[in-house]
């Protein structure tokens, strides 16, 4: 199985935003970029964690609680 790139969007301590990826996200001058399968480009500012590998968990959404 290929690897996954898993980005979250941290804010107070909780990933507010979790997205998972095929393609290597792009960063420069602080901003990450991704495409989404459907063609979407999703470019996020700030706390970022940036993880490759298999995850078991992949939510229905992109965003997690509120």
């Amino acid at each position: 199985m290929a690897n996954t790139f898993r980005i979250s969007l941290w804010s107070g301590g909780k990933a507010v935003m979790v997205h998972y990826i095929n393609e290597t996200p792009k960063m420069s001058e602080g901003i990450c970029a991704f495409r989404l399968d459907d063609g979407t480009i999703i470019r996020i500012m700030g706390t970022v964690s940036i993880e490759e590998g298999t995850f078991a968990e992949r939510p229905i959404s992109g965003r997690i609680g509120r």
